[in-house]
């Protein structure tokens, strides 16, 4: 397969076959916007990512370019240096200057050969974290953020996304009973709901589709939803928003409110015309206004107040339609 000459849609169908080739060929396309793909940040990460989970080389060396020269993240040269030795890349003295006089490194462009060295067992710096403190911390600042959209923890959630990440590769010691791949998701469910208090709908996207992120804080899909009206996503988008909520409403991880609001916006959504193609109906938003007012929601209530039954005997609603756009 000659991947540098493929179209970017046979990259994708390939993407969908797991294909690691193809994984990171198409998001150096993104990254840099070549071979005629629009330059796509978000995407781009996503794809790094997910050839990262495959310990693909040349994924590693995208996440340490992305780190290193500030793309899309804030610039972290230590963060990207560990990526750079997980690929087997290595410093070389006198390329090009930085502040250490002892060595220097290397800094690559994408359409620059790589140089590499055989990979090497990591060694474990002397750092060291516990994961059960930083669960506690992440609770705090989820309460924090919650309560008054404070957007002033956006680093500090970087810098433990960066701790985590060190402790994967084995470059920090930790202690503690939590699952990483949790803590992990949960940072990033505080860097998406950051995110949509700042309305920055690409980091709100990229953080979202992380692994863990809807599954352990489902929630996050009714924010979605918000994020994409208010924004005028294409009604695919929206259709898709229904579709999710649809998927994960009974998820345990809801809180009492936030079931009643996810359960208030898919009839919402039902009412807009999303999911009718799959058999959504007005019987089905009432259903929804319903139980939602059930746990207190007063907006569901005045809502299931307004159905009634039409000439064919079907419940419809009979009141105004608020309109979103």
């Amino acid at each position: 397969m000659d991947y540098d000459n493929a179209t970017n849609d046979e990259l994708e169908a390939l993407v969908n076959q797991k294909d690691g080739d193809a994984i990171c060929e198409l998001a150096e396309r993104y990254m840099y916007g070549k071979n005629g793909c629009q330059k796509n940040l978000t995407r781009a990460y996503q794809l790094l990512h997910k050839g990262e989970k495959m310990g693909l080389q040349r994924a590693y060396i995208g996440l340490a370019q992305m780190y290193d020269n500030g793309i899309y993240f804030v610039k972290n040269e230590k963060l990207a240096k560990e990526y750079y030795d997980k690929a087997g890349c290595y410093t070389v003295p006198n390329v090009v200057e930085d502040q250490r006089q002892d060595e220097t490194t290397v800094y690559v462009d994408p359409s620059d050969d790589i140089i590499c060295a055989p990979p090497q067992t990591p060694t474990m710096d002397s750092g060291y974290i516990n994961l059960d403190s930083m669960s506690r911390r992440i609770g705090e600042l989820d309460e924090e953020i919650e309560k008054n959209q404070n957007n002033a923890f956006k680093r500090e959630c970087y810098d433990m996304l960066g701790q985590m990440n060190e402790v994967q590769m084995g470059k920090l010691a930790c202690s503690g009973n939590r699952d990483v791949d949790e803590l992990i998701a949960d940072t990033h469910w505080l860097l998406t709901h950051i995110a949509y208090n700042e309305g920055n709908r690409d980091e709100f996207e990229m953080h979202l589709s992380m692994d863990g992120v809807i599954a352990r804080h489902p929630w996050a899909a009714y924010l979605a939803v918000i994020m994409h009206r208010n924004g005028s996503a294409p009604d695919a988008v929206l259709e898709s928003d229904l579709q999710m909520l649809l998927m994960i409403i009974d998820n345990p991880n809801f809180t009492r409110s936030q079931k009643a609001d996810a359960e208030m916006m898919i009839a919402e959504l039902i009412l807009h015309g999303y999911g009718r193609a799959t058999g959504c109906n007005d019987a089905m938003a009432y259903n929804y206004y319903y139980e939602s007012g059930c746990k207190g929601n007063d907006y569901s209530r005045k809502q299931a107040a307004q159905f009634g039954y039409n000439a064919n005997g079907e419940l419809v609603f009979t009141g105004q339609i608020f309109q979103w756009r």
